[in-house]
């Protein structure tokens, strides 16, 4: 399990990077994740600044993109294989 401190560091550097974006955009949204292997689990860190509606419209369209091209991506390597 990351220690406390551990996290405390790792929060305090996703602020001061969205610090600094928030400088330049309007809303900022920062998800992070690690691996942690002495308990076999993931890390998030989630932080944003600016309008929290923006933010959550800019993750579900950031999803729905990547879901497209995920889609896209699989269904034309389908296709190649076919051919």
């Amino acid at each position: 399990m990351i220690s406390k401190e551990e996290m405390e560091r790792r929060e305090a550097i996703v602020s001061k990077h969205l610090n600094e974006l928030g400088e330049w955009f309007e809303c900022v949204q920062i998800l992070t994740s690690s691996y942690d292997s002495s308990d076999k689990s993931t890390v998030f860190v989630f932080k944003g600044i600016g309008n929290q509606f923006a933010r959550n419209g800019m993750a579900r369209e950031m999803i729905r993109r990547e879901d497209f091209e995920s889609k896209y991506t699989f269904d034309q390597e389908k296709n190649e294989d076919n051919e």
